[in-house]
């Protein structure tokens, strides 16, 4: 029973990270209005950021019934993947707080001026990563299926 248990802890960590993910990256750019979700067109947007975490969730639970090196490999990459956004996300959030404060003008004027090209760099990397990821996945799972359970030709 441990072992059938055993073979959904990596793809259940990995959704996990993948949920928790957008609450640490909302937690990190929120307070100081780096990142302001009450505009116009900014749903979209944060669909655009948070998409990557539901994606890699998604490629967990679909691997989680693959081998050993599979969901391990997939972990490693989510947890990688994860790591970056949310550090760079949360990095450069510090930068505009530590902006802030030295900022006369307040808020409005730092958050007109202040650069904040990490909020489309770092899911674009993201997303290109994702798209790697998943086609080697359907890369392997067309592979397996060429040659069969046992590692042989079907043909």
């Amino acid at each position: 029973m441990l072992k059938e248990n055993n073979s959904l802890l990596l793809p259940g960590l990995s959704v996990a990270i993948c949920l928790l993910a957008p609450i640490a990256i909302l937690a990190f750019t929120l307070p100081d209005g780096y990142l302001s979700l009450n505009g116009e067109g900014e749903g979209i947007f944060a669909v655009f950021l948070f998409s990557p975490y539901l994606l890699l969730g998604l490629f967990a639970w679909w691997q989680r019934h693959n081998s050993r090196r599979h969901r391990v490999a997939l972990f490693v990459l989510t947890v990688l993947v994860v790591a970056f956004g949310v550090w760079a996300l949360a990095s450069e959030a510090a930068g505009f707080r530590a902006a802030l404060a030295e900022s006369p003008r307040g808020p409005d004027y730092m958050r007109d001026r202040y650069q904040r090209m990490e909020l489309f760099i770092v899911p674009v990397l993201q997303w290109i990563a994702c798209l790697l990821i998943g086609a080697a996945l359907f890369a392997d799972a067309c592979w397996e299926r060429v040659r069969g359970p046992g590692g042989r030709d079907k043909t």
